[in-house]
């Protein structure tokens, strides 16, 4: 039996939802489903859900089929509130709709609507259901790792098919522990923890660190450790030839910030926890946690904050603020408010630097350091990350409402660039093209250009949704039923077709342009820590 922690009832409704949204958007089945239901079985698995008042729930869950279920669901049109709170709430309600739905099929097949008949052939789903493990009696694992290396197996024997972005992170994040559990740098306590497998409670058992801040310093420390054979083990639990080969400071953070964010991967759309690692890849490769074997004190943040500030005003940062940075760091990343420099709400806020690099200067400031304090709090909480002022305090806005965290107040108010100062033609009397204006480097403009793109791609998503937000009298988007001039239709898919295609090229050309400018002396490092330069 699997257990999943939640803070509470809506927690989970929001992490099932979001989950059922993200599987129909990039793995649309619906059609199929609706036309003749699903052929292959999903894996079912008993689980357990306890809430911060520890209530536990009993239901089944997909280790296997997660995308069959949820198109399942949405030509059902069926929510996670539904499945999870009305039917749990009311038995009469689902067997409402069974009913309704077994009485279709007891209507000659002519006369059933289409929408029926989908909704009808959506209702079963043919199932495995896993109810036990045994392992061997010299075996370590536990049926959470019994149901993973089952779903890989069976995914093993499907057509191959590329993995998006997030599997493949995942399953090479599985690889490396496993490895380094095979070499007995893990201890399988030790493993099932780096895996994310172990609750917070289960953690404090075994006496390891059960914050989800904490947890993601403790594997920091050791895969950039350099303790003789980590680096080594690394290398042979990576799939890929070419990172074998090229095991580089990013593919290894890459790795920490993956298993870092399993605590708290239940809160974040798919999409989010793609944002989270890319920016939390960064943010661990600071310098003062990157092969600093900094672990956690189990200070509470309070007593964290009073340290740091103390080795602030001795003139040089210790291990308290370094520490704060990387747990206040984790908690700004994962509810996203520190992020890459491409979207902020406001024109006027423009910054250029690296994750990391905001991090420092968080690192520097009193302001700043009261500012990660505050995130680790409400964090750990399971709060909104609030925004503070220079002495901690809670800031209000015009409406008396508390400001949220962001990260244009953190990059434009906490710590703004140095040096900054009004833009070109904003009431510095300087006009762009002027004696006394200097452009911005090509790659800042670069940037730049890209951000506004970005933005403009946004906005095509906002002006197609307020497209299908007309209706027609049946409930139904009119344009579902009305359509747009083939003409019109064409020019703007050939139009966004053209773009894509661009788009696919400057990916190309990024990917190895990095590789060039990352591998050298990568392949020397990690020959020399394998023995190999000798």
């Amino acid at each position: 039996m699997l257990d999943i922690d939640v803070q509470n009832r809506d927690h989970l409704i929001h992490a099932v939802e979001a989950s059922i949204d993200y599987l129909v958007q990039h793995n649309p089945l619906e059609d199929s489903i609706a036309e003749r239901g699903v052929m292959f079985p999903i894996t079912l698995v008993s689980t357990i859900i306890r809430d911060a008042d520890n209530h536990p729930v009993a239901i089944p869950s997909t280790a296997d089929g997660s995308s069959r279920a949820a198109n399942a669901l949405s030509v059902l049109g069926l929510s996670g509130s539904d499945v999870l709170g009305k039917f749990r709430r009311d038995p009469r309600a689902l067997s409402g709709l069974v009913g309704h739905l077994r009485g279709i099929l007891e209507r000659p097949l002519t006369e059933i609507p289409e929408e029926d008949l989908g909704r009808a052939n959506a209702l079963i789903l043919p199932a495995r259901i896993v109810v036990g493990f045994e392992p061997d009696p010299s075996g370590t694992a536990d049926f959470a790792k019994a149901v993973h290396n089952y779903v890989a197996l069976i995914h093993g024997d499907l057509p191959p098919k590329a993995w998006p972005e997030t599997a493949r992170v995942d399953a090479k994040a599985d690889s490396v522990v496993a490895e380094l559990e095979q070499v007995e740098i893990l201890t399988p306590t030790r493993a099932r923890y780096f895996e994310g497998m172990l609750s917070p409670s289960e953690a404090r058992k075994k006496r390891l660190p059960a914050p989800a801040d904490e947890r993601g310093l403790v594997i920091v420390s050791l895969l950039t450790s350099k303790q003789g054979g980590v680096h080594a083990a690394i290398r042979r639990g990576i799939v890929q030839r070419t990172e074998r080969k090229n095991l580089t400071k990013g593919v290894k953070a890459e790795l920490c910030a993956e298993l870092a964010l399993r605590g708290v991967r239940s809160m974040l759309s798919p999409k989010e926890m793609s944002g989270s690692r890319e920016v939390l890849e960064d943010v661990y490769q600071h310098p003062s946690m990157w092969e600093k074997n900094l672990k956690p004190s189990g200070m509470p943040p309070a007593e964290l904050l009073q340290e740091a500030l103390k080795e602030r005003k001795s003139g040089k940062g210790g291990p308290a603020t370094a520490e704060l940075g990387a747990l206040g760091g984790f908690w700004l990343t994962a509810r996203r408010v520190l992020r890459e420099a491409r979207f902020f709400a406001s024109q006027n806020v423009r910054d250029g630097r690296q994750p990391r690099s905001v991090l420092s200067a968080l690192m520097d400031s009193e302001w700043g350091l009261q500012m990660l304090a505050r995130a680790v709090s409400d964090g750990r909480e399971g709060d909104v990350i609030w925004h503070v002022d220079s002495e901690g305090k809670r800031v209000k806005d015009a409406h008396g409402k508390f400001l949220e965290a962001s990260n244009d107040l953190i990059r434009g108010s906490i710590v703004p660039p140095p040096g900054k100062g009004p833009e070109p033609g904003e009431g510095n009397g300087d006009e762009e093209g002027g004696d006394d204006y200097v452009p911005p480097p090509p790659e800042r403009q670069l940037m730049d250009r890209r951000n506004a793109l970005e933005a403009a791609v946004e906005l095509l998503e906002q002006r197609h949704s307020e497209l299908r937000e007309l209706t027609a009298p049946d409930g139904e988007p009119l344009v579902d039923k009305k359509g747009i001039s083939s003409t019109v239709a064409d020019e703007l898919r050939n139009r966004l077709e053209a773009i894509r295609t661009q788009l696919a090229l400057y990916s190309m050309l990024w990917g190895l342009h990095s590789e060039s400018a990352n591998g050298e002396g990568d392949v020397v490092e990690a020959a020399e820590a394998d023995g190999e330069g000798s």
